[in-house]
């Protein structure tokens, strides 16, 4: 938080502590920043119209998942692990974006305890025939697999 205060100030001129900041972060707060990632992302991620993708894809998903370090005082709520910021706590962004649509099929923060493949399997009925699945192998369990065949 105090690195958000300063950048805050330093680039916008806003004055505003590292305690009212956090104060900031309700339910509404998490989903406005949430609603700002998705907008984000879907501009990054935009591809021009194209008929040919179509033809052979009813959608194409991209998941991943991103760690970020928290604050210290998140230590108890969202512990870090192993090599992964041991001193600070940690959350992941575990988003799906399906190319085609340009719409947003999941974005999550969850505990860093949550890896790929359980999330896989927790979401393994969202998977659909005709659609192409871009994930790291992370993802890959043998239930995902035999949907996919």
């Amino acid at each position: 938080m105090p690195d958000i205060s300063a950048d805050l100030h330093q680039q916008f001129a806003i004055n505003i502590s590292k305690e009212a900041l956090h104060k900031k972060f309700t339910h509404k707060g998490v989903s406005f920043l949430k609603e700002l990632i998705k907008i984000q992302l879907t501009q990054q991620f935009a591809l021009p119209e194209d008929d040919e993708l179509k033809k052979h894809f009813t959608s194409i998903h991209i998941k991943d998942l991103s760690k970020f370090s928290l604050p210290t005082t998140y230590n108890g709520n969202y512990p870090g692990y192993g090599n992964f910021s041991k001193t600070n706590g940690l959350m992941n962004l575990q988003y799906e974006y399906d190319l085609l649509s340009g719409s947003w099929d999941s974005i999550a923060l969850t505990s860093c305890k949550t890896n790929d493949q359980q999330n896989s399997k927790e979401t393994i009925e969202r998977i659909s025939k005709g659609a192409l699945y871009i994930r790291d192998l992370g993802y890959i369990t043998p239930t995902y697999l035999i949907l996919l065949y």
